[in-house]
C-alpha cells in the first residue's frame, strides 16, 4: 500500500509504536482511520520506518462484509462459491464475490456497483479500497471493523 492511495475516513492498521517518540521491538499495528490531511502527511513522509510500514491495508474479510450488512448468496449456483450482496436502495446495489473457488480471498475480490449514477466492476483486496470504490460512487456507507 502507498501512503498517496489514502483519503481522509479510509480503516488501516497503524503502527502505534511508529507514532510515538520511543522504539520498541514490537510492532503494534490497531485499527485506525484515516482522520485528516495531517494523518495522510503523515504517512506520505514517514511510509517506512526500518522494515515495517507505518500503515498496513486491512484485508477485506466474508466476516467482515457479513458484520457490514452484506448478505452471502450462491454464485450462479457454483458449488461453493458464493456473493455478497448490499443494496443501498432499490436502484444501487453493491456485490462482491471471491476470484478464487471455495470462497478463498487469497487473489482479492471482485465488486460490481449497479447504480443510475455509476457502474463499476473491478478487483479490490483492502478495506480501504472498498470504502474508496463506494465513494467514487457516491454512495455513503460507514464500514464497521
Amino acid at each position: 500500500m502507498r501512503a498517496k492511495e489514502l483519503m481522509i475516513g479510509d480503516w488501516v492498521l497503524c503502527d502505534m509504536n511508529a507514532q510515538s517518540d520511543y522504539e520498541f521491538d514490537n510492532v503494534d499495528y490497531q485499527p485506525y482511520q484515516i482522520a485528516n490531511g495531517e494523518d495522510i502527511d503523515y504517512a506520505i513522509e514517514n511510509n517506512k520506518i526500518g522494515d515495517a510500514d507505518v500503515y498496513q491495508p486491512i484485508p477485506l474479510t466474508s466476516e467482515l462484509l457479513e458484520a457490514n450488512g452484506f448478505k452471502k448468496f450462491n454464485f450462479h449456483d457454483i458449488e461453493g462459491q458464493h456473493q455478497w450482496s448490499w443494496w443501498h436502495d432499490t436502484l444501487t446495489s453493491v456485490s462482491l464475490w471471491c476470484r478464487e473457488l471455495n470462497d478463498d480471498p487469497k487473489d482479492g475480490w471482485m465488486i460490481r456497483i449497479e447504480s443510475p449514477l455509476a457502474t463499476c466492476c473491478h478487483k479490490i483486496e483492502h478495506v480501504h479500497e472498498l470504502q474508496q470504490t463506494l465513494r467514487v460512487c457516491k454512495i455513503e456507507k460507514e464500514i464497521e471493523l
